[in-house]
C-alpha cells in the first residue's frame, strides 16, 4: 500500500476526527459507556481543531486520498495525537508517521521525544524505540482507576 505523509489539512478536520474517534473508541472496551463518550468528546471535530493549535501534526494518507492516521508534535518535544484507523493497525502507518515527527524533530535540534499513553499504545511506543519513564493514576468518579504512562525516546 502506498502511503502518502504530509501537513494536516485543517479542511479535513471532519474526517480526522472520525478516525480518531474510531481508533480511541477501540482502545475503551473496558470504560463505562458515559466515560467513554465524554474521552470521545475530546476528539469532536471542534475540539479536535482547537487541540491541533500551536503544534506541528501530520497525516498519513492512502493513494486514493483516505486519511489513515495522524500525529503531532506539540512543545519541541511532546508527541500528541498518535491515532492509526483501527483497519490500517499494523500496517506501517503509525511507523511512517512516527518517523515523519521523529525526522522534523530531529532538523529542530530535539534530542528526545515525550509522551503520555494509555497502556493499549504502550507496545507502539515501545517498538518505536520509546522507554516507559513514569506511570500516572487516575481516580475517576465511582471510584474506577486508570493510568497513563509517560515515555520518552532518546533521539539520534
Amino acid at each position: 500500500m502506498d502511503i502518502e505523509v504530509r501537513k494536516l489539512d485543517g479542511a479535513r478536520i471532519s474526517e480526522i476526527s472520525s478516525v480518531v474517534q474510531r481508533a480511541a473508541k477501540s482502545s475503551l472496551a473496558d470504560v463505562p459507556p458515559n466515560e467513554a463518550e465524554q474521552i470521545l468528546s475530546r476528539w469532536s471535530p471542534e475540539n479536535l481543531k482547537e487541540r491541533v493549535k500551536g503544534g506541528t501534526c501530520w497525516m498519513a494518507e492512502d493513494e486514493g486520498g483516505k486519511i489513515l492516521g495522524v500525529i503531532g508534535l506539540k512543545e519541541e518535544n511532546r508527541v500528541t495525537l498518535f491515532y492509526v484507523d483501527p483497519e490500517y493497525q499494523r500496517k506501517g502507518v503509525g511507523e511512517r508517521l512516527y518517523r515523519e515527527l521523529e525526522k522534523m524533530a530531529i532538523e529542530r535540534g530535539c534530542e528526545k521525544l515525550v509522551t503520555r499513553s494509555s497502556p493499549v499504545a504502550v507496545p507502539v511506543y515501545e517498538k518505536l524505540g520509546f522507554k516507559k519513564v513514569k506511570t500516572e493514576w487516575t481516580t475517576h468518579e465511582g471510584g474506577r482507576k486508570s493510568y497513563n504512562v509517560w515515555m520518552e525516546n532518546t533521539l539520534r
